[in-house]
């Protein structure tokens, strides 16, 4: 955490929002640049990602005047200059909370992966978490509305972690989508079609 931060000039006493996606009008990321207008100044945002509306993003942050305190990694894991730079997992590691205010996914995957971090997570949309029961992630919680929403739950989710960071472990809905488990539910499709020869119909089916 300490290490990726100090790599990426952020302080090391300071509360990290987190965002990760393309950055695309539709992710929505410009309510988090102004939803860091409205929480105190030791707030920073990172953003994960590369994307046409960086421009748009970092204007927005000159306007919001936290453009000092909003970083853009661009696409990882190289940096801009084309080196090696810190990977998804490393810079999950210096934020405190995800944020994801994207109104449309089709599954949520920064949301899972933030998850996955032991992160909590603020999102909008992601029916993955919301096919799930509630109590395999308490510490996700969908926000609706723009900027003063976003800040109002960042800041709640802030005092309710208390000062400094503290153990981090994924939840059963992490652990649902790990790639293992899917790996071993999908042997056992395929053993169990193997374990049942096809019935002589189907067989003629498959032979035409």
């Amino acid at each position: 955490r300490q290490r990726t931060r100090r790599r990426l000039g952020l302080p090391p006493d300071a509360y990290v929002v987190g965002g990760v996606g393309r950055l695309t009008p539709g992710k929505r990321f410009d309510v988090l640049v102004r939803a860091l207008a409205r929480l105190p100044d030791d707030c920073r945002l990172l953003l994960v990602g590369g994307g046409p509306e960086e421009h748009v993003l970092r204007r927005t942050a000159r306007e919001a005047g936290v453009a000092d305190r909003v970083l853009l990694t661009g696409e990882r894991p190289c940096a801009p200059d084309g080196t090696p730079g810190p990977d998804l997992p490393s810079l999950t590691s210096a934020m405190d909370v995800l944020a994801a205010p994207s109104p449309e996914e089709a599954f949520g995957l920064a949301v899972v992966e933030g998850l996955a971090s032991g992160l909590p997570v603020l999102f909008s949309s992601c029916p993955a978490i919301e096919d799930l029961p509630p109590h395999t992630a308490p510490a996700a919680r969908r926000v609706t509305g723009g900027p003063a929403e976003f800040a109002r739950a960042l800041a709640e989710v802030r005092a309710a972690a208390g000062p400094g960071p503290g153990p981090r472990t994924a939840p059963e809905a992490a652990r649902h989508y790990c790639v293992t488990r899917s790996a071993a539910r999908l042997l056992d499709v395929y053993a169990a079609a193997l374990s049942h020869p096809l019935s002589p119909a189907l067989q003629g089916v498959s032979s035409a």
